[in-house]
């Protein structure tokens, strides 16, 4: 149920991160909302606050902060949402031309069970459509000498294409055998 008088206490250390959620909040209706952004003497705040509810954001806690929180869930018999925005734990995918490309990105393992439940699922097994659901950034390339930087290749002439786009040297290493099955 709604309860638009319902306290709120954010603590955040830092400042933009808290105000982001406060503006999610007051733009959801509620309006007493107040913000901690220092974690010294944090039980003592939270105190004066007198919250009905507490956010809290637990990305990088030192010792302190975890021991304050562990005197505060004794002492504070209100409901304490925790929190990590890791910005580290968001994915990040390369995209070209417009055309995101899920297989060429930055994953986080905690993601590796959802992604293999979804795939399991019996639904759609593209990648793009899981992706709706989950939280990621595109990471934009720019052309190279004109060219795709993602560069298929899937037939007989997209292999002479990638060979003619090789240095020499990058043959050196592997047989022409090799590369005609690896091309």
């Amino acid at each position: 149920m709604f309860d638009a008088d319902l306290r709120i206490l954010i603590i955040d250390e830092t400042a933009v991160r808290a105000s982001i959620l406060e503006d999610g909040l007051r733009e959801a209706g509620y309006l007493r909302i107040t913000i901690v952004t220092v974690t010294h003497e944090l039980l003592r705040r939270i105190v004066e606050a007198d919250p009905d509810v507490i956010f809290i954001d637990l990305e990088n806690p030192n010792r302190d902060v975890l021991e304050q929180m562990f005197q505060v869930s004794r002492s504070v018999r209100r409901p304490i949402v925790l929190g990590a925005s890791d910005q580290a734990a968001i994915t990040r995918l390369a995209a070209s031309q417009g055309r995101v490309h899920p297989v060429f990105g930055l994953w986080p393992l905690a993601l590796t069970p959802a992604l293999e439940s979804w795939l399991v699922g019996g639904g759609s097994r593209k990648v793009h459509d899981w992706l709706q659901d989950v939280p990621h950034v595109v990471v934009e390339f720019d052309e190279v000498d004109g060219r795709d930087p993602f560069f298929n290749v899937n037939t007989p002439d997209d292999a002479s294409v990638a060979r003619s786009l090789l240095p020499e040297t990058a043959f050196d290493l592997v047989s022409p055998l090799q590369c005609d099955r690896a091309i």
